[in-house]
């Protein structure tokens, strides 16, 4: 899409949005686990899993502002 300029976007490397996409599925898969019964799964996979997803999630949104942030030429 153009912006007020005219001037178009450059494509984003397909490297960033596999990562990106890669990054979320991970989250994805981290929180898998809440789905356990909580008395019953171990407290410590519950602050792992948890770090992990916010870690990955973390990952994809920076990646995701950098991306914005060439996007508009700032």
């Amino acid at each position: 899409m153009a912006d007020v300029t005219d001037r178009y976007s450059p494509p984003t490397a397909m490297w960033k949005l596999d990562f990106a996409i890669l990054m979320i599925r991970y989250r994805i898969s981290f929180g898998i686990h809440v789905g356990l019964n909580r008395h019953k799964r171990p407290p410590w996979s519950t602050g792992l899993f948890v770090a992990l997803a916010c870690i990955v999630v973390a990952c994809a949104g920076i990646v995701s502002f950098v991306e914005g942030q060439r996007d508009k030429g700032y």
